[in-house]
Order: structure tokens, then C-alpha cells, then sequence
């Protein structure tokens, strides 16, 4: 539905499957473990899993497993 969503409103995105080769899986979690954010899904054993990550000019948000009218 977010990408279907995205592209109704010409948002450009790019969607990596992070189960469909281990190189993607590796660098997820090689992104999460290295980023303060995800402390808190870490110490509760989650995933972090949907992430969104919307970049800007000057600015990188998270969202982790948020309803997608956070960022749209």
C-alpha cells in the first residue's frame, strides 16, 4: 500500500527488499546496528521492521513501524 501510495503522488522512492539477498539483510542490519534510533527496538528485541527512511537536502528522518501519514 506505501508504494502504491508513493507513486500516486509522484513521490520518488526506491524499495529494497531486505530478504531477497543477503547482501541487503547484511547492510540493514549493519544500518541498524550502528544507529542510536534503534536502541530502543534493539533492547526489546524487535526488528525495526517497516523502516522508511526519507532524505532530504539536509535532513534523514526514520520511521520505524509508524503509520505511513507520518511521512506522506
Amino acid at each position: 500500500m506505501l508504494k502504491e501510495d508513493l507513486s500516486k503522488k509522484n513521490i520518488n522512492y526506491e524499495y529494497i527488499n531486505i530478504l531477497e539477498s543477503m547482501a541487503n539483510l547484511k547492510e540493514y542490519l549493519y544500518f541498524r546496528d550502528n544507529n542510536e534510533l534503534f536502541d530502543e527496538y534493539k533492547a526489546n528485541q524487535k526488528l525495526g521492521i517497516p523502516l522508511v527512511v526519507v532524505k532530504s537536502d539536509n535532513e534523514t528522518k526514520l520511521f520505524i513501524e509508524r503509520h505511513k501519514a507520518d511521512f506522506i
